[in-house]
């Protein structure tokens, strides 16, 4: 964690299963 792939997944994921 830390590369904004990362970040940018995590946040796209948590935008998707809110």
């Amino acid at each position: 964690a830390g590369t904004w792939e990362e970040r940018n997944l995590n946040t796209w994921a948590t935008s998707r299963i809110k």
